[in-house]
C-alpha cells in the first residue's frame, strides 16, 4: 500500500519508521514531505522524534505521537475555544499557557505532542509530591525527615 492509498482509505495521520534513520534520517524526511504534500495532517517522523539506534523504541514513540497528537491537538482546540485566541499564542509579554510533559517540564502549545503528554499525569504527580512534601524552615523534604527521625529514635 503507498502514501496516496493510505491517505485515499481515510488516514490522515502517520508514522514513519526506517531502520537507519538514525544515522541518515534523510529518507524519513523527505518520505515525511511528501506524506504533508498528499495532505496528511499529522507526520510523525521517529529519528525525528526520538534520534537513537534502537529501532523498536523509536517506531513504538513516532507510532504513539501519530495516534495521540492529533486526539490532543482536538482537545487543545476545544480547550482554547471559550478564550481569547491570544492565550493561545502564549507569548512571552502576555499570558500563556504551558502543559506538564512526561519529563516533568512545561511545554508551551506550539511544542506540547502527543509523545510528550503520554506521562505527563504521573510527572505531575512527582512534581506535586517534591513541591507540597518540603519543609522550608528545616530546608528538606518532609517524608524524608519524618522518617528519618522515627528509624534514628527507634535504633537509638
Amino acid at each position: 500500500m503507498n502514501l496516496r492509498e493510505l491517505y485515499a482509505d481515510g488516514y490522515r495521520s502517520l508514522a514513519i519508521v526506517l531502520v537507519h534513520s538514525y544515522t541518515y534520517p534523510d529518507h524519513e524526511k523527505a518520505i515525511g514531505s511528501l506524506a504533508r504534500s498528499l495532505g496528511f495532517t499529522h507526520v510523525s517522523e521517529s529519528a525525528s522524534l526520538l534520534p537513537m539506534i534502537k529501532m523498536v523504541p523509536r517506531g513504538v514513540s513516532s507510532t504513539a505521537d501519530a495516534y495521540l497528537t492529533p486526539i490532543l491537538g482536538d482537545y487543545l482546540d476545544g480547550f482554547f475555544q471559550g478564550f481569547d485566541e491570544k492565550l493561545k499564542g502564549g507569548s512571552l509579554h502576555g499570558p500563556r499557557i504551558e502543559f506538564m510533559g512526561s519529563d516533568g517540564g512545561l511545554v508551551d502549545t506550539k511544542n506540547f505532542s502527543g509523545l510528550k503528554s503520554i506521562l505527563s499525569g504521573p510527572a505531575g504527580g512527582v512534581v506535586g509530591y517534591a513541591l507540597t512534601s518540603w519543609d522550608e524552615n528545616l530546608k528538606q523534604p518532609i517524608i524524608g525527615w519524618v522518617y528519618s527521625y522515627i528509624l534514628f529514635t527507634v535504633l537509638c
